[in-house]
């Protein structure tokens, strides 16, 4: 995701919350004083110059806005090599969720990066909201093996890749050496 735009960038994204047009985005930064904070603002490099601004700087609807945009979910994450002691004892489709979970656990934590303003009910809730509606970037394989999630859900997957626990199946028994990292 790109973390610096330029004030006519910001306003042909049409966010939320946000001016529609170049100049309003640079009278809005001016009320809203963004350029004291250098940590925000920087001069544009190239022909034209100008600012360009962080767009951590953007209200939160916006940030949501543009994470939304951005974020797919289902990239391959980067797993233990194939025949580790991770896959002992899976099945190919315990694999597959376990894959489609870690998938979404990576979503989920590069919204909770890319917003970091947020409480993590919040981040909780937006993802949950925005992934049940199908409004975020979805490959196929994911939705097909976990169709909806609930904030409960995606707590436990992230404590079991952290912590390295087994995964429990559907029916709530423990797999061997099935666990999320």
């Amino acid at each position: 995701m790109r973390t610096w735009m330029t004030a006519a960038e910001i306003a042909a994204a049409n966010l939320p919350g946000m001016p529609k047009t170049k100049r309003g985005v640079t009278a809005k930064a001016a009320a809203e004083r963004w350029d004291t904070n250098p940590a925000f603002v920087r001069a544009r490099q190239g022909r034209g110059g100008g600012l360009e601004y962080d767009t951590r700087i953007l209200p939160t609807l916006a940030q949501v806005e543009l994470m939304q945009r951005n974020m797919v979910v289902g990239v391959p994450v980067a797993a233990e090599p194939a025949g580790s002691d991770i896959d002992v004892g899976l099945s190919g489709r315990a694999a597959r969720e376990r894959d489609a979970r870690l998938a979404i656990v990576a979503a989920f934590d590069d919204l909770v990066k890319g917003l970091p303003k947020l409480r993590h009910s919040s981040h909780l809730q937006i993802f949950m909201d925005k992934y049940n509606a199908r409004t975020l970037r979805i490959e196929g394989w994911v939705t097909d093996l976990i169709p909806t999630i609930s904030k409960r859900s995606i707590d436990r997957w992230r404590a079991a890749k952290r912590d390295g626990s087994p995964i429990r199946t559907r029916s709530g028994s423990m797999r061997a050496g099935a666990c999320m990292s």
